[in-house]
């Protein structure tokens, strides 16, 4: 399930180049990039509309500092503070964007 994610670097060098300091992940899934970004001293929200992969997130290792929101993008403007930048990895699009 976690195979080498070598393409979550790109999104550590946005935060970097943005010098994001809380950061709003669009389809946080099992919470990789979410958990790397907060073990890099990152305030991350993640937000995604599965249940389950937020449960399988927030047992991931260093899941204490992420803020996990269940549901859609507009559930999470609701729920928390404004935020320096939002990233959905490449993983995401193609699946929020699909027709039913």
């Amino acid at each position: 399930m976690d195979a080498d994610r070598a393409d979550l670097d790109a999104y550590e060098a946005l935060v970097d180049e943005f010098h994001a300091g809380r950061v709003l992940e669009v389809g946080c899934g099992t919470g990789v990039l979410a958990c790397r970004l907060a073990a890099r001293g990152v305030d991350v929200i993640g937000v995604d509309p599965a249940q389950a992969v937020l449960e399988v997130a927030q047992r991931r290792t260093g899941a204490e500092w992420v803020r996990c929101v269940h549901g859609d993008v507009a559930a999470a403007r609701r729920l928390v503070p404004p935020v320096n930048l939002v990233v959905m990895t490449g993983h995401v699009a193609p699946n929020i964007c699909r027709r039913p």
